[in-house]
């Protein structure tokens, strides 16, 4: 069990260290810094006030053993170095405090992450979500601010759930297997494109969903491999791209849109 002070105190893992935290509940009241060469094992539950979890050069934050969940409050960022990252269950913000975190740098969660109400979530960086669950609650949002990540879940789970807006640069679902997406938020947006893969259904169910941005080259496409599924009851699918773009709806995949309109914006084609 690791407690530092409650107004700032941080919890640092110097160069070429290895640390774990691993036997009961931690809470860091500041920020956990990892610099280069240096290791992270978070193991066992922990909650990070401050709001970094931070990784210069080659730190590592990893998972090696338990079923822990990464609890971050306030305003800070996930990463930020060339290491990886590889969390179990991820939260930002809960009942005790909101939080707006930045991932900076790549990273897997193993099973969830999940956004509560009044905090933010900017995926900056590519984020591989195995557990099928990327959860909004009431005002969370989901966005990113820059770069042009990729946020890739596989699994069975749900995206969204909250009242909040939900903004991907690139939605990736499914990793072959027989599994299920379902979307419980209205009007989500892709900035980009989206891919459902072989054996995934996306279910939107009556949510609306906007895919593509005129500002970004070549979006607005939505590609459904062999085996997957689209599936809308409700609602409208938006298509929109570049103004010397073009998008396309591909794949051997079954599609089935409620109302599609295709580049609704006058600026797009």
């Amino acid at each position: 069990v690791i407690t530092t002070h409650t107004t700032g105190g941080d919890f640092h893992v110097s160069t070429s260290s290895i640390a774990y935290i691993d036997t009961g509940d931690s809470d860091i009241g500041r920020d956990a810094l990892v610099d280069t060469g240096a290791t992270l094992n978070i193991d066992a539950d922990t909650v990070v006030r401050g709001g970094d979890a931070t990784t210069s050069g080659t730190g590592i934050i990893a998972n090696t053993a338990g079923t822990p969940t990464l609890i971050l409050h306030g305003t800070g960022q996930i990463g930020g170095g060339t290491g990886f990252i590889t969390l179990y269950d991820l939260v930002i913000g809960n009942a005790t405090a909101t939080a707006v975190t930045t991932l900076a740098s790549s990273a897997t969660s193993t099973t969830d992450v999940a956004v509560g109400t009044g905090s933010t979530f900017n995926i900056n960086s590519n984020l591989f979500l195995d557990g099928g669950d990327l959860t909004t609650s009431g005002t969370g949002i989901i966005n990113y601010t820059s770069g042009t990540p990729t946020v890739d879940i596989d699994n069975t789970g749900t995206l969204g759930g909250g009242t909040g807006g939900i903004t991907f640069y690139s939605l990736d679902l499914g990793d072959g297997t027989t599994d299920t997406t379902t979307l419980s938020t209205n009007n989500i947006s892709i900035n980009n494109n989206l891919v459902v893969n072989g054996n995934q259904t996306f279910t939107v169910g009556t949510n609306s969903i906007t895919v593509g941005l005129s500002s970004v080259s070549n979006s607005g496409g939505i590609s459904v491999a062999s085996g997957g599924a689209y599936s809308q009851t409700g609602g409208t699918t938006v298509m929109r791209s570049s103004a010397s773009g073009a998008a396309n709806i591909g794949g051997a995949g079954a599609t089935t849109f409620y109302n599609l309109d295709i580049g609704s914006s006058t600026t797009d084609n």
